[in-house]
């Protein structure tokens, strides 16, 4: 049996910051910023397709994508474990997130099935992996410095959708007739600067002997841990809270380039450069929040983020100007920086040694669960109204009620119950 490495070096904790580097340039460029507008704008050639209206299209990508991760996220998570192979799972993800990315940048207008299947098919490679990388966080750290090594991973993903995003300004403004080219650019960026994970980030877990098969083994110990999910229910109820806070979260991901341009009359340059400025003030969020998760506890922390979100989607529905969307856009980066450093921790602390695989697992499955429902709120709110402005204001609903759960979670009985728990 191969002997697992020692205690994790600083260079492979940069490393596994890195690929939040990496990764982040396809949700920035893709998901949010530019493709989401060419694919609304152009590729839907019409304000509707069939009947829809083009932000209709764009959600149901957005939802297909997540129904996979929901459906596969856990098994893939306990098969890593078992198998001890987080690491190859993560390459093949990162694969064919990178293939279907390029592959976006050959469908022209009309072209809106191909184009959706790429965006499907990215997508859910780039959640699996999202979910796979995550897993390695509490073997890289312990529980007291989670919150800062995760809010360390995600400064630097900031810097690396803005790196994309620059790059992705750069070519539409050499020649804007050519925008279709940023898919292949952003695809050769997640690859490239995706390598030093692979080089020297190491796979700390240890394969087990499984009876009867490993998938088997793998549904086993999925159908143990919801039997004993009454040990595990902060753990569950945090997840609950992400189903409504991080729905919100994904509508304005989702839509906020689209609603700058199409409500507010921004100019795509000008909301690209909003971007870049709200990539510095998530890092700037992340950064920060990063140590005031291990001074107050990442619970206090995301509560906080949370107050932010709301107040900056009140903005964003009260906005009537560019100037407004800005505030918006600056308290909002700085809410999804602290978020998301601050949910990936708390999962941390809650996980058990040798399930790391299967709690991130989980936590894809949430997060994604939250990706249909916060998208399916919105598309189906759209399909009716086709009002993006009271669209939006509906969001702070989802954040509400994702406080008022999270305030129910408590830290210090889910860190007991991972501690006292063994590996199955």
């Amino acid at each position: 049996m191969r002997r697992p490495p020692g205690p994790a070096t600083w260079l492979e904790k940069a490393a596994w910051c890195l690929f939040d580097f990496a990764n982040s340039s396809y949700t920035t460029v893709i998901l949010t910023v530019v493709y989401a507008r060419y694919f609304v704008g152009v590729v839907v050639d019409s304000e509707h397709w069939s009947g829809l209206p083009a932000d209709t299209w764009w959600a149901a990508a957005g939802v297909l994508s997540n129904l996979l991760v929901i459906t596969s996220a856990p098994l893939i998570g306990v098969l890593a474990d078992r198998n001890a192979c987080k690491k190859r799972y993560l390459l093949m993800c990162t694969a064919v997130c990178v293939a279907c990315t390029g592959a976006l940048a050959l469908f022209g207008p009309g072209m809106v099935l191909p184009a959706l299947l790429c965006v499907v098919l990215a997508t859910f490679a780039f959640s699996a992996g999202e979910n796979l990388v995550a897993g390695f966080l509490p073997e890289l750290t312990t529980p007291r410095h989670m919150g800062r090594l995760s809010a360390a991973g995600w400064t630097v993903g900031y810097f690396g959708g803005l790196a994309a995003l620059a790059l992705a300004l750069f070519l539409v403004n050499r020649e804007p007739s050519r925008v279709s080219w940023v898919p292949l650019a952003t695809a050769a960026f997640f690859a490239i600067s995706a390598l030093p994970t692979f080089i020297w980030l190491r796979e700390r877990a240890v394969p087990s002997k499984a009876s009867g098969g490993v998938v088997k083994a793998a549904f086993g110990d999925l159908m143990q841990t919801w039997r004993e999910r009454h040990r595990w229910r902060d753990l569950f109820l945090f997840f609950a809270a992400i189903l409504f806070f991080q729905g919100g979260v994904y509508i304005v991901i989702s839509f906020a380039g689209i609603y700058a341009e199409q409500d507010i009359g921004m100019a795509s340059d000008d909301i690209i450069v909003m971007f870049m400025a709200l990539q510095f003030a998530a890092a700037l969020g992340a950064f920060s929040f990063g140590f005031i998760q291990d001074l107050v506890g990442s619970r206090v922390a995301l509560a906080g983020s949370l107050v932010i979100w709301c107040l900056a989607v009140g903005i964003a529905w009260w906005a009537t100007e560019p100037s407004h969307i800005w505030v918006a856009g600056m308290l909002a980066g700085a809410a999804m920086g602290a978020s998301q450093s601050a949910s990936r921790a708390l999962v941390g602390i809650f996980c058990p040694p040798g399930r790391e695989g299967e709690w991130f697992g989980l936590w894809g499955l949430a997060t994604k669960a939250s990706a249909v429902f916060g998208l399916t709120w919105y598309g189906t709110f759209m399909a009716f109204t086709n009002d993006r402005r009271l669209a939006i204001l509906t969001t702070l609903m989802l954040f509400a009620v994702g406080l008022a759960l999270l305030y129910r979670v408590d830290v210090a009985r889910g860190q007991e119950a991972a501690r006292v728990d063994p590996a199955p």
